[in-house]
């Protein structure tokens, strides 16, 4: 079940303390044509995206968390999070105190990302639907936004990660 929407950048819980994700709710409007088909076609492979065929995403990812020299205690947002393979393993790394932001347009995709959080007794991760090159998050508020695998689907690269950019804090690693 999907948690209610809350002011962005402000985790929340249910009454087990348990992180849910929230729906973001955006302007289906704004999504052009090309990221329908998409997140259409995410959705659809999302329920079978982590079988062993597949297995170097926790690869890459696990890599990523350690190039990005994550400190416990900072705030990643983790954009086109997929079935949340760079946010897991970031959320172990930032542990104790850090927290991490995954953003994705599939459902499907979000769905899994939560399912797998879940799985591994993750409580510092949250999953939100929205578009990467829109984050509707406060400036200067992450130390740090991953993507792995998700730059290229963006229509406007420039537009994305200057928006990415402005989340960022002063000093923030990309």
């Amino acid at each position: 079940p999907r948690g209610r929407a809350t002011a962005v950048g402000e985790p929340e819980q249910d009454r087990r303390g348990n992180t849910t994700m929230s729906h973001i709710p955006q302007d289906s409007t704004a999504l052009d044509e090309r990221k329908r088909r998409v997140t259409a076609l995410f959705d659809e492979l999302a329920p079978h995206y982590d079988r062993a065929a597949l297995r170097f995403f926790p690869f890459c990812a696990d890599r990523l968390v350690q190039r990005m020299a994550l400190q416990p205690g900072e705030k990643l947002l983790d954009v086109a999070t997929g079935t949340g393979a760079v946010a897991t393993a970031a959320a172990q790394a930032l542990a104790p105190g850090g927290r991490v932001t995954g953003i994705d347009l599939s459902e499907g995709m979000l769905d899994k990302a939560q399912f797998n959080a879940r799985k591994m007794g993750l409580t510092n991760i949250d999953f939100h639907w929205m578009d990467a090159e829109a984050p509707a998050f406060r400036s200067a508020y992450f130390d740090a936004v991953s993507s792995s695998f998700g730059v290229f689907f963006l229509d406007d690269m420039h537009h994305a990660l200057t928006q990415w950019r402005r989340v960022l804090k002063p000093g923030g690693r990309m």
